[in-house]
């Protein structure tokens, strides 16, 4: 990319840094802290995923194997207690790190 390529972007950089109202965003302007909904949602797709990817091997290998709903619990059981297991380390790794910022 030549210097001529570039200076389009630094405009627009510019701008939306003046539009902006400087370097800081208006959030810490204000002093207001954000919401950080990523963590909570990570655990639920954590519990989510868990669930459905146990059902899905449970009927997979139900159907292949021809066991009926056995493994389908067990799998379903096996990949709802995953899934639990993935969300609470995620809360937990949260809580640490919410504890340490202070």
């Amino acid at each position: 990319m030549t210097d001529d390529d570039r200076e389009p972007f630094d405009d627009f950089d510019r701008r939306l840094r003046d539009a902006r109202g400087g370097e800081r965003s208006r959030d810490e302007r204000s002093g207001e802290r954000r919401l950080n909904y990523g963590p909570g949602l990570q655990a639920g797709v954590d519990v989510v995923a868990g669930v459905a990817g146990g059902t899905l091997i449970g009927w997979a290998l139900d159907t292949w194997l021809e066991t009926a709903p056995v493994l389908l619990v067990v799998f379903l059981v096996l990949g709802s207690v995953a899934g639990l297991r993935n969300a609470v380390r995620t809360l937990q790794k949260l809580a640490r790190d919410d504890e340490e910022r202070g």
